[in-house]
């Protein structure tokens, strides 16, 4: 409903708040957990993902910075194959696959027949 989108809203811009609030006191940490608390409402915001990086960065944790863009790579691959229109599919290994377990970056099998199906290419032997 629109009074929860409205709180919804509200919440965003209140953990966002908090994360400044600790990133200028230089608890990272909280920063950090508060800034998973905004993404948690929505993975997709740029500024929140940006933000995040850089308090990985102000801490020295590039460890874990790595990893948060890694995942952020995942999350838009699978996005972008969701707005192609591609389907879930049953390879662990593929972009696809309905829970991302790995940590491949190349296309399975299973993604370039979904992809090359969609463009009306042939299928390749």
């Amino acid at each position: 409903t629109e009074q929860q989108e409205h709180y919804r809203r509200l919440a965003i811009r209140g953990f966002i708040a908090l994360a400044a609030l600790h990133e200028q006191q230089q608890n990272y940490a909280a920063s950090l957990e508060a800034l998973d608390r905004a993404l948690a409402f929505d993975p997709l915001q740029e500024d929140v993902q940006r933000s995040a990086l850089r308090v990985h960065y102000l801490a020295g944790d590039r460890t874990g910075a790595i990893r948060r863009y890694e995942a952020l790579r995942k999350l838009l691959a699978q996005e972008l194959g969701h707005a192609l229109g591609l389907p879930h599919g049953a390879d662990p290994q593929a972009i696809m696959y309905p829970m991302m377990l790995s940590d491949a970056w190349e296309p399975a099998a299973e993604d370039v027949a979904a992809i090359r199906a969609l463009c009306g290419l042939p299928k390749v032997p």
